[in-house]
């Protein structure tokens, strides 16, 4: 049975790769980044020294901060590898960011919709992180770096963990 759900998943995901279509690498690639740690980190960062310990930019880093170490466990438990055709022209993967189970990018981007949500409580902010988020995953796999399930599980990953961050970590603003 896990073999077939494997197969399956390394069939769909061969199928949305879009080796063929270079033009559409570079917007892929802004995508990439747009949920990378490297570019949230220093924003949580910078927002916690330019304003100091206000509720928001806390709740941002301790949001970023369970991403990392759920991601982080799951890639350590699993070890799942990159699909083979993934290109390894990532930028900063260390560790256990060399595998592919789960999407790091994919909870992250969830974790940061939710977050926006939130935050911002409107429907038009709601639906544009929804968005954003659902475009990050497909990323992933049209860029060849995961597989279906990985972006799934990234989903499922970062809801679980940011209603954890709600439930015990949150900071009311």
């Amino acid at each position: 049975m896990l073999a077939a759900i494997e197969q399956w998943d390394k069939r769909w995901s061969a199928t949305i790769f879009g080796d063929g279509r270079p033009q559409l690498r570079l917007w892929l690639v802004v995508l990439e980044y747009s949920a990378h740690g490297l570019i949230w980190f220093p924003i949580a960062v910078a927002g916690l020294f330019a304003f100091g310990p206000a509720p928001l930019w806390t709740n941002l880093l301790i949001t970023l901060v369970v991403d990392i170490a759920a991601v982080g466990l799951c890639k350590a438990v699993f070890r799942r590898q990159r699909p083979s055709y993934n290109q390894d022209d990532m930028l900063a993967t260390v560790l256990v960011d060399r595998y592919s189970f789960p999407s790091g990018h994919t909870t992250r981007a969830t974790m940061l919709a939710m977050f926006a949500a939130t935050v911002f409580a409107t429907p038009t902010a709601t639906t544009a992180a929804a968005v954003w988020a659902v475009a990050v995953g497909l990323s992933r796999i049209a860029l060849g770096r995961h597989h279906v399930l990985d972006v799934v599980v990234g989903v499922l990953v970062g809801a679980a963990a940011f209603a954890a961050v709600l439930e015990f970590f949150w900071v009311a603003l």
